[in-house]
């Protein structure tokens, strides 16, 4: 049973020097895209067989009768299944990853059909976005709006500027503008946005529309926002 991760040169399933006229047999292999010796195949000397009769044969190591499929989390393995030669293993639940304080995580992907050989996965740790930018911008260069939590690099803070306003009471002034923003979930109750207003004078007031009901919420300046 052969396999290659990396090549440069003269890539064949039999491996080794000898000398030009020794003798060679005996030699098999199970491999459906790689040669013997030198990109040709011989029968007793370097011939490929199938999985069936190498582990037939008589001697055998069990190593070539098992197989293993390990998640590693930080160079540990959390988990171990065993399966059989040619199994597919895509409809398995994964093991859950230990939580780590400031990140989340996930399994890499690995293709799990027609497993062959012993598998690894691993489980990384990624640090948490704690800002989400909206791509509408103010002027084009800064974001009009900006969500703090804990959030994935699959996360997106989807906001729309409001054209037709729904109208409400407010304590003073006139309505400025209205955006619908859509924020991802990441279990928090509460949250902190940021706004950046277009340049107007006078003091500014925010209202949130909650349970159906405008309300004033406490709001402060953090440089622009």
């Amino acid at each position: 049973m052969v396999k290659i991760s990396k090549d440069r040169a003269s890539i064949e399933a039999i491996s080794g020097n000898v000398d030009k006229n020794a003798l060679i047999n005996n030699n098999y292999f199970v491999s459906g895209k790689l040669h013997g010796i030198d990109g040709i195949s011989y029968m007793e000397k370097a011939e490929p067989i199938s999985y069936e009769k190498l582990i037939s044969m008589e001697g055998i190591p069990a190593f070539f009768k098992e197989f293993k499929l390990d998640f590693l989390v930080d160079g540990k393995i959390i988990e171990t299944i065993d399966f059989n030669y040619g199994d597919s293993l895509s409809l398995i639940e994964f093991p859950e990853i230990p939580p780590k304080d400031g990140y989340y995580s996930r399994w890499e992907e690995v293709d799990m059909e027609d497993l062959i050989f012993d598998t690894e996965i691993h489980g990384e740790y990624i640090p948490y976005l704690t800002v989400l930018e909206s791509k509408v911008k103010r002027d084009k260069v800064l974001s009009t709006i900006l969500v703090e939590g804990l959030f994935t690099d699959e996360d997106t803070l989807n906001v729309e500027k409001v054209e037709d306003v729904e109208e409400f009471e407010i304590e003073k002034g006139t309505l400025l503008e209205q955006w619908a923003v859509n924020i991802p979930e990441d279990g928090a109750n509460h949250r902190n946005i940021r706004y950046l207003p277009p340049n107007t004078k006078g003091k500014l007031q925010v209202y949130v529309l909650s349970n159906g009901k405008w309300t004033k919420t406490k709001s402060q300046w953090d440089g622009k926002y």
